[in-house]
């Protein structure tokens, strides 16, 4: 498996997911075990709410970004997530929906205590097939060095 490392990173860089199919019988099935809001795992009391549907709930967006994250090439050589911030859901992911998540890196910097490691800032975007935004959030994450 072919990794990049820290230096192989550049500001303003753009990278493009895979595309995931949100499964309806997984969607409720994962509500139902972390979130079991009526949106989220009754259909028809679902049809009676604000978002007229079936909704994903947020931890399962969350779960999904991570998934497509994992799916660029070639991979990152991560070594952990540092944080997220500025999360924001402003559309509903739901059944049968495409989605495809968008990275951008923002910021790199050398970690300050490590010398074997460096610290990427990325904005990602989460669409559906209709390039409506479902997320939107920055993350840090902890990248190996290829040179120390």
């Amino acid at each position: 498996m072919q990794l990049r490392y820290y230096e192989d990173y550049e500001v303003g860089e753009k990278a493009i997911s895979d595309t995931y199919s949100v499964d309806k019988t997984e969607l409720v099935e994962y509500s139902k075990k972390w979130d079991p809001q009526p949106f989220h795992v009754d259909e028809e009391a679902a049809k009676a709410s604000i978002y007229g549907g079936l909704t994903a709930p947020s931890a399962y967006i969350v779960a999904v970004a991570s998934l497509l994250g994992n799916t660029i090439e070639p991979k990152i050589a991560a070594l952990g997530a540092l944080g997220m911030t500025d999360m924001e859901f402003p559309n509903p992911m739901r059944p049968g929906d495409r989605i495809t998540l968008m990275s951008m890196v923002t910021q790199k910097r050398s970690s300050k205590t490590k010398p074997d490691r460096g610290i990427i800032h990325y904005v990602v975007r989460v669409t559906n097939q209709n390039d409506e935004l479902v997320s939107t959030y920055r993350i840090k994450i902890m990248v190996a060095k290829r040179t120390r």
